[in-house]
């Protein structure tokens, strides 16, 4: 895979799990819950969560 797929293809993933992060907070349920109704595993979401806030900081040193 070139370089610049393998970075849209990240940045895509990013805004994907971004929306599903806010989603979950904005839910009102707990993020066991949220994951149990959107079928997606509770270390699934924090591993992204974790990932979206790499890349925050990261491009927060370029400002």
């Amino acid at each position: 895979m070139s370089k610049s797929i393998k970075v849209i293809k990240e940045n895509n993933n990013l805004k994907e799990w971004s929306l599903q992060v806010e989603e979950c907070r904005r839910s009102g349920l707990s993020v066991c819950s949220w994951c149990e109704q959107n079928q997606i595993a509770v270390s699934t979401f924090h591993y992204r969560q974790q990932e979206i806030w790499k890349a925050l900081q990261k491009s927060s040193q370029f400002v």
